[in-house]
Parts: C-alpha cells; sequence; structure tokens
C-alpha cells in the first residue's frame, strides 16, 4: 500500500478521537477480530456483528455466481480475440 496514505488515515482517527474526546463523546468502538467473508454489500464486521455468516449460503452462492460470471465472460473474450 501507500505508506503515506496509512500515515494520513492514521493522523486523521487520531484527530477524529481527540475531537470526540474534546466534545464529551465517547470514541467509536472497532472490531478487532478476524476478517469477515465478503458479503454483497461489502460490510465490515463491527463490534456489533462478528463477521460469522449464520444464513443459508445464499449469499454465498451470489457471490460465486457473480464471479462464474465474469470468469466465463473473460474467457468468452479471450476466446474470441485469440487469433487477432
Amino acid at each position: 500500500g501507500d505508506p503515506m496514505a496509512e500515515y494520513f488515515r492514521g493522523k486523521r482517527a487520531a484527530a477524529a478521537v481527540a475531537a470526540a474526546a474534546a466534545a464529551g463523546a465517547e470514541p467509536r468502538r472497532v472490531y478487532r477480530g478476524p476478517q469477515g467473508p465478503p458479503n454483497r454489500f461489502d460490510v465490515a464486521p463491527g463490534w456489533r456483528w462478528d463477521g460469522i455468516d449464520r444464513g443459508n449460503g445464499w449469499e454465498k452462492k451470489l457471490l460465486l455466481r457473480r464471479a462464474d460470471m465474469g470468469a466465463a465472460s473473460k474467457r468468452q473474450h479471450m476466446w474470441s480475440t485469440e487469433d487477432m
């Protein structure tokens, strides 16, 4: 990654915590557990959700289907342009 982007991201987070403390509000809670599974909304696990998929597998099938469609499209394009 970009070291300067990470530096400024950390600087902004520290500034936000300082501003919240000055305003009398408690800082936001941050989830420090493992990375959660991918989901259709790209929601990261938070302190209210631990990232465990407790559903029936529908969303996992949806994401697999999207990936398969993208790969098939790429294969079709490569096949159609291989002799150019």
